[in-house]
């Protein structure tokens, strides 16, 4: 229950402080008087978003702080929770955008405060009546009168939904690696196979290519040994064959003394070392259909290398061997993930099949709660003077499952017999405004707020069916205390505490009033003045409230 009240620079009021007692409240005032400005104060600790133009003009920052005897708040911290009862909210802002919310005089973010109040609070504007246009907020009211097992049943199909939500993404998922995978790497068990027979490394490119041209160094001087070879030796033309000829010829032309047979001997000789040097030279070198073969190996494994790096759309071996890295590890997931897919489509369907039961059973339990909150609907409506209309709760089936169900809230009015049409067509601004207040009053006590307010909840009532809807107001808030600002004269006789806000210049006044304050407050209300006659209408209808208590 709201137990105080306090506003600091919001809109017209300077400073207030409101204490409440009573479980029936009424706010009346003047047109202007600064009604409004409660109201936002009461937005404002509820946590409603602030803006600077909701300060007071003479003030550069704004406060509010609310009192509360509270239950303990859900799922909420202990060092935040009520003591002894007891819940203080407060909240400021300044025009610098900078605020502070405060729970138990600890520091909070505004989220925060905006949950603890709401467990205590609920406001109904003077547009509440449009809610009921909304199909989530129908929902929302029905689901409300369905009982604990309506919203145990629809919490299982949210979490089933979820659940089969998650598991379709996830599949989805895979299969969409598995078709990227599969693009990326359809020729990775081929590249695998013929990497593996070549024993890459980062430069072996490079070596291999070194070790060509090193073979083809190798033939040349291979070349070259062996025409050397041939010119030493060759019968036609070589050297030492033709210097044997040339000493022959020598010795049978003049006579040579043993000295200078040894130069010629020396020379030959020379010559013959030379030439079985180059021999030797000659049989230490590749043969040549070896360096060709290396060769050609080398080739082919060069190749295979180059069409590998087009195969696999890599740049570089060092690429290459990064490719393989993945595509072992790539294949190695598409074997598994078939064993995957495979658990994800059955678990799909048994969710799904969970889903269809969840739903099924919640449009049941839907029809019942509708059906009943309609007939007591109606009964709250005929008490405020619309007997001649019948409300209707549409239970419409839709052809595929949401969280929410597999079928959309639809209320109805029919007016006099007539065709039932959604009640934004069917319903004039008062009948929705009675609507609202018969379903509030509909409602299971305990799923109501510990303390409602309503601004001008009756706005485009008047005369007999304003009093009516007052009375199921008064009615409401002997289950849930009450508070209304209101210009109903008739309604604010039936208040057990009444607050006046008027305006004094530039500053907006709330007062509690009693006795001949209240008195004339309603004489007011009722014809715009304090004369004899309305005062006495005055007493009489406070009479009245006296003795309906």
């Amino acid at each position: 229950m709201l137990d105080e009240l306090t506003i600091k620079s919001i809109g017209g009021i300077s400073s207030t402080t409101l204490a409440f007692h009573g479980r029936f409240i009424v706010i009346t005032g003047e047109s202007g008087a600064g009604k409004s400005s409660i109201v936002r104060g009461i937005e404002f600790i509820s946590g409603c978003r602030a803006q600077a133009n909701l300060i007071n003009t003479n003030s550069e920052s704004c406060e509010a702080q609310a009192t509360f005897t509270s239950k303990p708040i859900p799922n909420f911290p202990e060092s935040y929770q009520p003591q002894e009862q007891t819940l203080i909210l407060s909240r400021s802002f300044s025009r610098s955008g900078k605020g502070q919310c405060k729970i138990q005089e600890k520091s909070v973010p505004l989220n925060m405060l905006a949950y603890a109040a709401s467990q205590n609070l609920a406001i109904q504007s003077q547009f509440a009546q449009l809610s009921l246009l909304d199909p989530q907020k129908q929902i929302s009211i029905v689901d409300s009168c369905g009982g604990q097992e309506l919203l145990e049943v629809k919490r299982s199909l949210q979490e089933v939904f979820c659940e089969a939500l998650q598991t379709e993404k996830k599949l989805l998922e895979i299969k969409k690696q598995r078709s990227e995978v599969e693009e990326r790497f359809d020729k990775a068990p081929i590249i695998l196979k013929t990497v593996k027979s070549l024993d890459l490394t980062t430069d072996c490119l490079e070596k291999w290519d070194a070790e060509y041209n090193s073979l083809d160094k190798k033939g040349e001087t291979r070349q070259q040994v062996a025409s050397i070879l041939l010119a030493l030796t060759a019968t036609e033309g070589g050297l030492y064959p033709k210097l044997e000829r040339i000493c022959q010829k020598l010795y049978g032309t003049v006579d040579v003394s043993d000295e200078k047979k040894n130069i010629i001997e020396n020379a030959l000789d020379s010559i013959g070392n030379l030439t079985n040097f180059v021999s030797e030279l000659t049989r230490e070198q590749m043969d040549e259909s070896e360096i060709e073969e290396q060769k050609e190996a080398l080739e082919v494994k060069m190749g295979l290398v180059r069409k590998l790096l087009r195969t696999a759309n890599v740049a570089n071996v060092e690429e290459l061997i990064e490719y393989t890295n993945i595509a072992e590890e790539k294949l190695a997931w598409l074997a598994s993930s078939r064993q995957e897919i495979e658990d994800l489509e059955n678990k799909r369907q048994i969710l799904r099949n969970q889903t269809a039961d969840y739903a099924r059973k919640l449009r049941s339990l839907r029809k019942n709660a509708a059906s009943l909150l309609a007939e007591k609907v109606n009964k709250n409506l005929a008490d405020m003077a619309m007997e001649y209309a019948v409300f209707g709760i549409k239970v419409e089936e839709l052809g595929s499952i949401r969280s929410t169900g597999a079928e959309n809230i639809i209320f109805t009015l029919s007016i006099k017999g007539g065709t039932a049409l959604p009640v934004a067509r069917n319903a004039s601004g008062g009948e929705l405004s009675r609507i609202l207040i018969a379903l509030q009053v509909s409602s299971e006590p305990t799923l109501l707020p510990d303390n409602m307010v309503f601004d001008e909840v009756e706005a485009g009532l008047g005369g007999k069916t304003a009093f009516l809807a007052g009375q199921k107001l008064k009615e409401l808030s002997r289950v849930c205390p009450t508070i209304l600002i209101t210009h109903e004269a008739s309604i604010a006789a039936m208040a057990d505490q009444h607050f006046v806000v008027r305006r004094l210049g530039e500053e907006t006044k709330v007062e509690e009033i009693s006795g001949a304050e209240r008195e004339k407050e309603i004489a007011r209300m009722l014809a715009g003045e304090e004369s004899f006659e309305a005062i006495e209408h005055a007493r009489v209808l406070l009479a009245n409230n006296q003795r309906n208590l």
